[in-house]
């Protein structure tokens, strides 16, 4: 733990830090891949500012064809700054099996279970650290 908090003043100081900062977090939540992004409040311009264990090519699909439609996105939107909790506090299992997103982009890349916090929230922007396991990882709870 205390690794991790240091990884964090590193990156705020150095944010070309932010992706080891998200490795190490990745790694202590037991997952196989993270986020940590940055998006206006309007969804409009999400952009991620780091990511782990997900290819550039799944980024920039990602970003291209489910970003806007992806229920755990549009769902982390509408919690508030502090919220911490499992995918299931952003939608329901059922909504987002059902989604291209995870149909698609997720269940392929065995990213099957999420987990992830609002960081912070202001008028314009919001910071989103989010991590997925796989099916043999079973869910964040």
């Amino acid at each position: 733990m205390t690794e991790l908090i240091h990884c964090i003043y590193d990156a705020v100081s150095d944010g070309r830090k932010w992706r080891e900062f998200l490795e190490k977090f990745v790694k202590a939540a037991g997952a196989e891949r993270g986020n940590f992004v940055f998006a206006d409040s309007t969804q409009s311009g999400v952009s991620t500012h780091c990511w782990f264990g997900w290819s550039d090519d799944d980024v920039a699909m990602h970003a291209a064809r489910y970003a806007t439609s992806d229920p755990w996105s549009s769902g982390s939107m509408a919690r508030p700054a502090g919220f911490v909790g499992p995918d299931t506090n952003t939608c329901s299992r059922e909504e987002m099996e059902c989604s291209a997103a995870y149909r698609e982009f997720y269940l392929p890349r065995d990213a099957c279970f999420g987990f992830g916090g609002v960081i912070m929230q202001s008028e314009l922007h919001r910071c989103v650290l989010a991590v997925v396991r796989g099916q043999e990882a079973r869910p964040v709870y």
